[in-house]
């Protein structure tokens, strides 16, 4: 296979850019979090968690970050941007460093408003830190999602709206979690997660730079035939390829502040689940 064809079969796989959306964007309430610990921990971009539900999830999250000091938020978008939706929510949880650098004890409860999967037309993704997947692994996670999905049904056939059925389904899911995470909170840490493998985005990034390294020595070698001099030949494609590969693969893990709460600069462990309702 020649070297541009290779190339161009790369730049296929690379997903493209995705608008995500920044976190002062989100309206904010009002918290002890807010203030004291420049916290946040629900942003809602769609109106899915009015009050009280709102408010009632920033102050659990709040509660369990004193106690515990994790980083749990909840966010609601209207759409991942043609973006599958576990590549989205893990983009998204390490751009904004949800949860502490060392500790890696951050999670993410990510509500998308339009996006079919299973027959439904939103669909939720639970992102962990891997400092938190001893308490919150993949188990817990579907046990998340299966109590959302029974909430708004049991919320449906009660004669409550769709809107209704949701911010109950959302807060069942947030209580759940923060309710984990409080108690798997034992002698002021965290059970140990158990070991597994690297996580799916470890190998694709890993297949890409080999491949790329591929093109790369391939077309230095075709350059150098027929030229006088010898050396490193450079290629401005290749050198755009990495670029878009290191921020199309979450490279990046968001350390700094946002405006209206920062974060700590974590990143996900790759565990979690995904559901609708």
């Amino acid at each position: 296979m020649r070297p541009a064809t290779l190339a161009f079969l790369l730049v296929l796989a690379v997903p493209t850019a995705v608008a995500y959306p920044a976190p002062a964007e989100a309206p904010s309430y009002v918290s002890d979090c807010a203030s004291a610990f420049d916290r946040r921990f629900v942003f809602d971009f769609v109106g899915a968690v009015p009050a009280p539900w709102g408010p009632a999830i920033e102050e659990a999250g709040c509660d369990v970050y004193r106690l515990t000091g994790a980083h749990f938020v909840l966010v609601a978008v209207n759409g991942t941007d043609g973006e599958p939706l576990e590549t989205y929510a893990l983009h998204l949880f390490e751009r904004w460093g949800v949860g502490d650098a060392e500790r890696q004890d951050g999670m993410m409860l990510l509500y998308v408003e339009d996006y079919a999967i299973d027959g439904r037309s939103s669909a939720v993704r639970i992102e962990v830190g891997y400092g938190l997947e001893g308490v919150v692994n993949a188990r817990v996670a579907q046990v998340a999602i299966a109590l959302m999905h029974e909430a708004s049904a049991n919320a449906i056939e009660a004669g409550q709206s769709v809107s209704e059925a949701r911010s109950q389904a959302l807060g069942t899911g947030s209580e759940f979690l923060l309710r984990s995470v409080a108690e798997g909170y034992t002698d002021g840490a965290f059970p140990e997660p158990a070991p597994r493998a690297p996580p799916l985005a470890f190998w694709i990034v890993a297949i890409a730079i080999v491949l790329i390294v591929i093109v790369v020595l391939a077309a230095t070698a075709e350059g150098r035939r027929g030229r006088p001099h010898s050396g490193w030949g450079y290629s401005s494609g290749s050198g755009a390829w990495v670029g878009g590969l290191a921020g199309s693969l979450g490279g990046s893990s968001g350390s700094g502040s946002f405006g209206g709460g920062s974060f700590g600069g974590g990143r996900s462990g790759g565990g979690g689940g995904s559901g609708g309702f």
